[in-house]
């Protein structure tokens, strides 16, 4: 129905210092600094068919240097309680030319700033058993809505009374609290943890789109705005059992419940007939329930070597394709199988992964179908059973 092609160039680096103190010390302190630059340019072009045809396709750049400073303290009250405070200071800059193609498209960068801190407490019962508390704030640094540059000024009048979309996007807020248990048993040989959590997103960016037909302008207008708040909880289990010398088994287990407590979703007006449809409703493309079992099992060979096998098995629930919990993904079973030999200085593995051939989705989200520009649904398509041999040399 349609041609579409785009294309992309990705390209960052990163620098940290890091200065601690003696870690054996009842006070101890870490100070640092770090930098990063990344950048992405995204080339696309597509044709619609017409008489003539219509043609489109925009070239984009995006840009963000990151400057960071960080610091934090821990220190023994007692021989069991332990209590951090961790505090980071970061600046976000970022640049967007939308489509270095025009030359009547502006370009827009901005600076995001943000100060987010952590506070930690951990109590150990017995030598083998731990108690934690922590509290902390996280941001999602600010970005643009860059696509609404080439749009005319009226569609953008329309997005900001009804949505109450701005050009520049804020950062997203995380407050997260979590309570915590680590231990060990017999002998040592089983170590669990378990993890409960509740936080709350606020400022949330909601990536969405709208079908605008006007006499003057017809198509679909993708942007982002602060419109979401949501609550989270759940609780995760990881552990580790060394059966035997040779045998070990690895799990985990995670539960979700990611509810949208506030939404301006422009897209669920079509579907369930308001902006606040969504309200009540978990969040879409988050599993509900996910949980991994690795067994594995070793033969030394001598001093320097080791033949090992492990099977691994990955459980990912259902998830939802949109904010109504109209769609969802089928739950996916995967096992891996690998199989190999270590020695000190070089490994080789061979693999099997998605052993059994599992065609379920992997995830399912809405999209707007461009011939029509009606609703329409994306999937990403599950990997195909692959074999490979892999080595590693070390020197």
């Amino acid at each position: 129905q349609y041609l579409f092609l785009t294309d992309g160039l990705r390209y960052d680096r990163s620098l940290e210092a890091r200065l601690t103190s003696d870690q054996e010390q009842r006070l101890r302190w870490i100070v640092g600094a770090t930098y990063s630059n990344a950048s992405s340019e995204v080339v696309s072009n597509g044709e619609l068919p017409a008489t003539p045809p219509s043609t489109f396709g925009l070239n984009a750049l995006n840009t963000t240097e990151t400057y960071g400073v960080f610091g934090g303290v821990n220190f023994d009250f007692t021989e069991k309680l332990t209590g951090g405070v961790e505090l980071r200071y970061q600046s976000d800059e970022v640049f967007l030319n939308p489509n270095q193609r025009a030359a009547t498209v502006r370009t827009i960068d901005d600076t995001f700033k943000s100060t987010t801190p952590c506070v930690s407490l951990q109590y150990q019962l017995t030598p083998d058993y731990m108690v934690y508390g922590s509290y902390a704030q996280g941001v999602r640094p600010g970005t643009f809505n860059g696509a609404l540059l080439a749009r005319p000024q009226f569609v953008i009048d329309i997005l900001t009374q009804q949505f109450g979309v701005t050009l520049a996007v804020e950062e997203e807020e995380l407050t997260m609290y979590e309570l915590g248990l680590k231990g060990r048993w017999l002998d040592q040989r089983l170590q669990a943890t378990v993890a409960v959590y509740k936080g709350e997103v606020t400022n949330q960016q909601i990536s969405q789109s709208i079908f605008v037909n006007t006499p003057q302008f017809t198509g679909t207008v993708g942007f982002i705005n602060n419109a979401g708040e949501t609550d989270l909880q759940g609780v995760e289990i990881e552990s580790s059992w060394l059966v035997i010398d040779r045998w070990r088994l690895d799990a985990g287990f995670s539960y979700a419940d990611p509810e949208i407590v506030k939404d301006n979703c422009a897209q669920c007006v079509r579907i369930g007939g308001t902006l606040k449809s969504s309200e009540g409703k978990n969040i879409d493309g988050v599993p509900l329930v996910t949980g991994n079992l690795t067994v594995g099992y070793t033969i030394p060979l001598d001093a320097d070597r080791n033949w090992y096998s492990r099977v691994e098995y990955f459980y990912t629930g259902k998830a939802y394709g949109d904010r109504l919990n109209l769609s969802e993904t089928n739950a996916t079973n995967i096992v891996n199988l690998r199989t190999g030999l270590t020695t000190g200085s070089f490994d080789i593995e061979a693999y099997l992964t998605n052993a059994f051939g599992s065609e379920e989705y992997l995830n399912i989200g809405l999209s707007t179908d461009l011939p029509s520009f009606g609703v329409s649904q994306k999937v990403g398509l599950p990997e195909k059973r692959l074999w490979g041999l892999r080595g590693t040399y070390r020197f």
